[in-house]
């Protein structure tokens, strides 16, 4: 039994593996033995270090290898956001049948049936009533073996504390939970957490944006939490200091903390947590307005002198959005140089976030002599250098200190994978760019939004010699155009056409987020070349708003190159072989031969564009989640409308102020896109044809901008009826915007019943009376804001009603 290697190896250490296992094989086959006969630790090792398609082939040798292999698969699971295209309970492949879409809830119930035994891990992403029964999942005995649950993926009202309570119970060995974003928790899961069986080796809480949660739940649950390690408290709007002076009194072992955006941190808090948690590597005070220079400096000053063996500086240290409190003093005290204060040199990678602050180029230099290849993630956004008066800004060029500073520490930062630069302006050009280009060759994600300062010549660089982008952020740098696109374009066939051959970057998978939205200078020349980004990183996101000279011209050539229409490659084949009109009748023989040849190599290409066809039809255009065309006013239903059909995994378009765009784009979507999340149709020419079909066909949405529509045959915005059907349809509908809306009443809104409707935007809608939207606050039960400026149809008094009715139910 000798599983055959597989094309999809990725990476060196796969191929080294299955090349060890292929000497297992040999070994075992001439001492006539088995595989089975193999330690199972040292089987699911060897198995761990396979690709898909190889697990599935050895699974299929033998029921104890089988045994081995599924505890490796569900070792660590994730239950998908939206259902595969099919599951095979059997064996455990993907096919292309439509099993998932008939009977959903009962494979997931026969899966955890079946393996949950085994997970140790589970994620519950944009979990929905149709894929699966939270609560009757929380109430199952299968998962008796979970170490791990991450519920923060869920809608934002589906988990409360009946849910929580469920899994506590039901799952002895958990020692993490992360609860982000569920708005229903309170202080009673805290309590069970905290009287949970396995609370002293909890390692693990997230709680972010939990707004029921209160100071006494917080000081409850770390008291009984002795091992905590990591702790996300991250908008929590009712935490006061008292939560956080119990966590510096109990949380001796923390060694991540994320007190971001909280009223409780403070400069007195801040000194507790420096002589308590003497372990801390990540700590998180983005947007904590109470804290000051005097404070972090302090801090600095006791949590260095307060650690006597050989402390660590910060791992991870996010300082956004702290205005004065960010100056040279605090950041060198927060960032103490090596050997300083006993601190061993750091051999770890060093993250590092400073958003709306103004940093001196005496911090830079700082960096670059005492962190010198240290940093991993580096946020500079919005970063101003003091070095630079204010009173003569602006400026249209960048001081050459300011750049030679710069260019020197990132020459010093050659392990940093992502790097952020957004609406740094008087900070990156194109010799920056250059810069990065060269020092660099790590980076996977780059920001230069609002970097007005870089042209083509400075992109070109970074295009033609980064190889491993992933994440590339254009937006709002004026002087960048086609070239630029093209080069990274060009790039990515060049890594392709590599990696076809060799190992050479095994890494690489290409760019899967571009953004050139406000880049005036990207023209239909450009949007062509991103064609190639489709079929072969897999683009999942692709902005290019205002830029108004994109054309249907460049919609029809993505149709054509997703659907595999091109005839680029045949062109090049043929390039060769044109007769010339006036050719010598002598070399009619040689005529023949030639014309036999281009007959053939035309059949050739034939057949491959089919097979191709066949092969990357289905899934050329899938991986885009995301398309952004706002302001692209001369794109229109025609070709839009064309290239929907082939983007069947779409989940947020945005066509804003596109006045070309009708119903028969909604129409497209509506039988094309059943994942559709999020949809801007404001100041488009929408009717109530399309918003009928657009709520049977995508009843996903929860967010949708119908605002300021042009008018379709004499209407302006949408009628009841079709706001009715939206509203009764899309149950998961979280924000509407209807403004500027001369038909609509609020008949619809009476009769809505119960929805979970949080946002609804109503300006400047005349036909709007109180009584109905006063009945749809009342059934809508997590309601937080109704918008009814320039509602001429409601007297003041009925919107100060409408409001403190709101008000109440918020409370």
């Amino acid at each position: 039994m000798r599983p055959e290697s597989d094309k999809s190896v990725s990476t060196p250490t796969q191929c080294h593996a299955i090349t060890r296992f292929r000497d297992f094989c040999t070994t075992f086959q001439n001492l006539d033995m088995g595989i089975e006969t193999l330690p199972p630790e040292i089987l699911s090792r060897i198995i761990a270090l396979l690709d898909f398609n190889s697990r599935v082939r050895l699974g299929l040798s033998c029921k104890s290898v089988h045994a081995s292999l599924i505890a490796v698969l569900w070792s660590a699971p994730s239950i998908p956001s939206h259902p595969p295209e099919s599951f095979s309970i059997a064996s455990s492949e993907i096919s292309r049948s439509n099993t998932w879409s008939r009977k959903p809830v009962p494979i997931v119930n026969e899966l955890l049936n079946r393996y949950g035994r085994n997970v140790r891990s589970l994620t519950i992403p944009d979990l929905c009533e149709s894929l699966l029964d939270l609560h009757a999942l929380s109430l199952s005995y299968s998962l008796s073996g979970l170490y791990a649950l991450d519920l923060s993926h869920c809608a934002p009202y589906t988990v409360g504390d009946n849910q929580v309570l469920s899994f506590l119970s039901n799952c002895p060995m958990l020692f993490s939970l992360c609860l982000d974003d569920c708005l229903n928790v309170s202080d009673y899961s805290l309590f069970a957490i905290a009287r949970h069986p396995n609370a002293q080796h909890f390692h693990t809480i997230s709680l972010r944006r939990c707004i029921e949660i209160t100071d006494f739940g917080i000081s409850t649950l770390v008291a009984a939490l002795p091992r905590l390690s990591i702790l996300n408290l991250r908008c929590i709007p009712s935490l006061s200091e008292d939560s956080i002076f119990a966590i510096a009194k109990h949380c001796q072992n923390i060694r991540s903390l994320d007190i971001a955006d909280c009223d409780g941190s403070t400069d007195n808090t801040l000194a507790a947590i420096a002589t308590g948690c003497t372990k801390l590597t990540s700590l998180d005070l983005s947007e904590c307005m109470f804290v000051t220079p005097e404070g972090l400096v302090q801090f600095s000053n006791l949590r260095n002198s307060s650690i006597v063996q050989s402390p660590q500086p910060f791992e991870n240290l996010k300082l956004n959005m702290l205005g004065h409190a960010i100056c040279d003093e605090s950041l060198t005290s927060l960032l103490p140089a090596p050997y300083s204060f006993n601190i061993l040199p750091f051999t770890h990678s060093l993250t590092l976030e400073i958003t709306d602050a103004h940093i001196s180029a005496f911090f830079i230099k700082y960096l670059t002599n005492n962190y010198p290849n240290s940093f991993e993630s580096l946020t500079l956004s919005k970063v101003l250098l003091s070095d630079i008066p204010d009173e003569v800004l602006p400026l249209d060029y960048i001081p050459d200190e300011v750049v030679q500073v710069f260019c020197d520490f990132l020459k010093c930062q050659t392990r940093v994978k992502y790097l952020n630069l957004s609406d740094s302006h008087y900070l990156v050009n194109d010799e920056i760019c250059l810069c990065i280009a060269n020092c660099l060759p790590m980076l996977e994600s780059l920001d230069v939004s609002g970097c007005s300062f870089i042209t083509d010549v400075g992109m070109v660089s970074i295009a033609n010699k980064l190889k491993r982008l992933v994440d590339v952020n254009l937006k709002g740098c004026s002087q960048i155009g086609d070239a630029s696109v093209t080069a990274f374009v060009n790039n990515q066939r060049m890594i392709r056409k590599e990696k076809r051959s060799s190992y050479l970057f095994p890494e690489s998978t290409g760019i899967r987020v571009f953004n050139v939205g406000l880049c005036e200078n990207v023209t239909d020349d450009g949007l062509k070349s991103l064609a190639g980004l489709f079929a072969g990183s897999g683009l999942s996101t692709l902005k290019v708003s205002g830029c108004f000279k994109i054309t249907d011209q460049a919609i029809d050539y993505l149709y054509d190159t997703i659907s595999g229409n091109t005839d680029e490659d045949l062109d090049h084949y043929m390039s060769d072989l044109t007769l010339e009109p006036d050719e010598d009748p002598s070399r009619i023989e040689g005529r023949d031969s030639l014309m036999h040849r281009r007959d053939s190599l035309i059949h050739r290409r034939d057949s491959q564009i089919k097979r191709r066809d066949s092969r990357m039809r289905p899934s050329s255009g899938k991986y885009l989640h995301l398309l952004c065309l706002s302001g692209c006013f001369n794109i229109t239903d025609r070709s839009i409308s064309r290239l929907i059909p082939l983007l069947s995994h779409l989940e947020s378009l945005n066509v804003y102020a596109c006045p070309a765009v009708t119903d028969m784009t909604v129409i497209a979507l509506a039988e094309n896109c059943p994942r559709l999340a999020s949809l801007v149709l404001s100041k488009c020419s929408v009717g109530d044809k399309g918003a009928m079909a657009l709520s049977v066909g995508c009843q996903r949405l929860h967010t949708l901008y119908v605002a300021y529509l042009l008018p379709v045959n004499g209407q302006v915005g949408l009628g009841d009826e079709a706001i009715a059907a939206i509203l009764s349809r899309c149950r998961q509908l979280k924000l509407l915007d209807i403004s500027r809306n001369d038909v609509v009443t609020d008949r619809p809104f009476a009769n809505a019943g119960q929805v979970s409707m949080q946002v609804l935007i109503l300006k400047a809608c005349p036909r709007l009376r109180v009584q109905g939207l006063l009945e749809f606050v009342n059934h809508a039960r997590r309601v937080q804001s109704v918008d009814v400026t320039g509602c001429v149809g409601m007297t003041l008094k009925e919107k100060e009603m409408l409001r403190e009715c709101i008000d109440e139910k918020s409370f």
